[in-house]
């Protein structure tokens, strides 16, 4: 089973419900044993999302602690904000990309904090966004950039990269097995006119690859979106940067 294969599936469980109703991130229990929140007094959530595992740290930090929650994405910060309101000013919400740590943390005049926390990937509120473009089962543009003022867009790459530049992308960042099949799909489509929405991006990828090498259980374009999704967001520069 190659690493995307083993990242869908843990997907399909991202989030489960507590008896009172919400929703926690599928690993919360690590990722508070592993920290131990009660030990520190100032955590960096480098992905703060929705706020979940930020808010669970809050809860669980001595009544001086301090979250500095970053998040390339807008929207998702205004929903963390909202979430996180009720920590006062123990919650610091940020709009910037984890790479820019220091940037921020000397804007806050901090020189340390004890802990952070990156959780890579996407959140289930951007893919059941449709006009965001994540996802390849809903009809919408194709975006997919976690900052929606800055940057290439997926609509950008999969009309102007060369089909040697689609396959090579698809190939490292999807570790997908018929790049070279799904890059000249790509480029033979486009012929037509502009590829611009997801699902005609997912058809053209479902009608490049046989039948027989389809896994069950997953879309054929899994590999493609999370190849496009990884290069728009430069999203393993970061890491590497950040680390």
């Amino acid at each position: 089973m190659t690493n995307i294969e083993k990242i869908s599936k843990r997907w399909q469980r991202t989030c489960f419900s507590s008896e009172r109703g919400e929703h926690y991130p599928v690993m919360y229990r690590e990722v508070l044993e592993y920290i131990e929140p009660r030990k520190r007094t100032s955590i960096v959530d480098g992905t703060l999302g929705m706020g979940m595992h930020a808010g669970l740290l809050l809860e669980n930090m001595a009544e001086n602690g301090r979250l500095i929650g970053l998040d390339r994405d807008a929207e998702s910060l205004a929903l963390a904000k909202a979430r996180l309101n009720r920590f006062g000013e123990r919650a610091i919400c940020v709009q910037s990309d984890y790479r820019l740590l220091d940037e921020v943390l000397d804007g806050l005049h901090m020189e340390t904090v004890d802990a952070v926390l990156l959780d890579l990937g996407i959140s289930m509120y951007q893919l059941d966004s449709s006009e965001r473009g994540f996802s390849f089962q809903k009809e919408g543009a194709l975006d997919m950039r976690m900052d929606r003022g800055e940057g290439v867009s997926a609509y950008d790459l999969v009309n102007s990269l060369s089909e040697k530049e689609l396959e090579e992308m698809f190939r490292v960042y999807g570790e997908e097995r018929f790049s070279r099949q799904i890059a000249r799909g790509i480029v033979n489509e486009r012929r037509a006119g502009p590829i611009s929405t997801t699902l005609r991006l997912a058809r053209v990828v479902g009608s490049s690859i046989p039948a027989r090498a389809r896994k069950p259980g997953m879309d054929p374009a899994t590999r493609v979106f999370q190849a496009l999704r990884i290069t728009v967001n430069h999203e393993l520069a970061s890491l590497e940067e950040a680390l």
